[in-house]
């Protein structure tokens, strides 16, 4: 349902042939999916801490995020990032995040490998009941004293944020903003004068945080616990008065670029579920997180496959290999025949033979389409669907298929 969209659910079930999906119709009928659907619990509720606000469906994310977890070792560098996951009912963790590309939802705090996205753990926005450092360093807490690095952005970036990761062993960079920087007046007023490529750095005094400050096209501020002075280059793009674009080399610090390289890693992940998230509605409020989760479990699968069989495969062909594996002994069971392939069209001249018109033998057939033989005799460049039977000759229908049965040899 995530590659195949239609407005409604019942639509897969449809007996039209212009519209319908006879590949799910015939594994199961629309009453047993919503049966399925309406049946599904994830906890035994005796028992249960029903003051916890997720405490149905969290054993399951549990048990994803200690598998994620458990099959995989993630490169050194590291993303602490939000994200979003549609949901227009109602709820009371329902959010606006106006510059999200998902502005209704559910908003969760996602830890991710930066370079793939694989992500390595995950907690739900609950309401202002946590603080940013608790927040943090619950996600981080799993890969203490292992020598990693984390980006973070302005959201999670202050200064308390980067001394609590400093003691659990993390090496940490993140945009920050003036306030939280606590700024003083005499570098408030030098970084006013910096022109574009050109940077300050500041030290603390106990020498264990690195304040970055850039002019690009405006002041860009960067907290580390790592790094140093020196610059490298980047291009920039910029349009002079009545001119077209051109490219400039200005200079940029390096921890600015460590940065930049390392900081997309959950926007990665949020790009390729999104692809292919199914829109199924529920009376159940909790339903597109259970939905959502199945996606990042694929889009985790997709990355150990690629690490561990460094065999080329896009997103979507995974997808369908994994949908293949999972109904392929049901479509058994029920007798279901593969797909037939198409017989490709030989497009190769035949031997010349010559036969009278209004032969019987010969009849158009429809398959593939490719070059028309016929036009290409003309030095003439059109594709057509329709072929000779007899002959195993495509040629486009009406005017051209005459001259073939007048003249077998072209």
């Amino acid at each position: 349902m995530g590659m195949i969209k239609r407005p409604s659910y019942k639509d897969y079930w449809t007996f039209s042939k212009l519209f319908g999906t006879p590949g799910i119709r015939e594994l199961m009928s629309c009453d047993h999916f919503e049966q399925i659907r309406n049946s599904l619990h994830f906890v035994n509720e005796d028992g249960c801490d029903k003051d916890d606000k997720l405490y149905k469906i969290w054993p399951l994310i549990e048990h994803f995020i200690n598998v994620s977890q458990s099959l995989y070792s993630p490169e050194k560098e590291l993303t602490i990032d939000e994200s979003m996951i549609k949901f227009n009912g109602r709820s009371k963790f329902k959010v606006y995040m106006p510059l999200k590309p998902v502005k209704y939802g559910f908003k969760a705090y996602v830890l991710t490998e930066a370079s793939t996205g694989y992500l390595l753990n995950w907690s739900l926005y609950e309401g202002e009941k946590s603080s940013l450092v608790d927040i943090v360093s619950n996600l981080a807490s799993p890969f203490a004293k292992n020598g990693y690095t984390i980006a973070m952005d302005r959201f999670y970036t202050t200064l308390e944020t980067i001394s609590t990761l400093s003691e659990l062993g993390f090496r940490v960079f993140g945009m920050i903003t003036k306030n939280r920087a606590r700024l003083t007046e005499n570098i408030t007023l030098s970084s006013k004068k910096l022109h574009r490529g050109n940077a300050l750095f500041y030290c603390s005094n106990d020498k264990k945080t690195l304040l970055t400050i850039w002019k690009d096209t405006k002041l860009v501020h960067l907290v580390s616990n790592f790094g140093d002075n020196t610059f490298g280059e980047t291009q920039r793009r910029i349009k002079a008065r009545d001119s077209d674009l051109s490219e400039i080399t200005i200079t940029r610090p390096n921890t600015i670029k460590f940065y930049a390289q390392n900081s997309r890693g959950v926007d990665s992940m949020d790009q390729r579920i999104s692809y292919y998230i199914p829109d199924v509605r529920s009376k159940k409020w909790y339903m597109p997180i259970v939905f959502h989760w199945i996606e990042i479990v694929l889009h985790n699968s997709f990355i150990l496959f690629t690490k561990v069989k460094q065999y080329k495969m896009t997103y979507l062909e995974f997808r369908q290999q994994i949908i293949r594996s999972l109904v392929s002994d049901i479509r058994s069971q029920k007798g279901i025949s593969a797909s037939k392939k198409r017989v490709s069209i030989n497009n190769k001249k035949p031997e010349p033979i010559i036969i009278e018109l209004g032969n019987e033998d010969c009849a158009l057939g429809y398959n593939t389409k490719n070059k028309c033989s016929i036009c290409m005799a003309q030095n003439k460049k059109k594709y057509t669907s329709y072929f000779c039977k007899k002959h195993n000759l495509l040629v486009c229908v009406l005017v051209y298929y005459d001259i073939h049965m007048k003249n077998l040899h072209i």
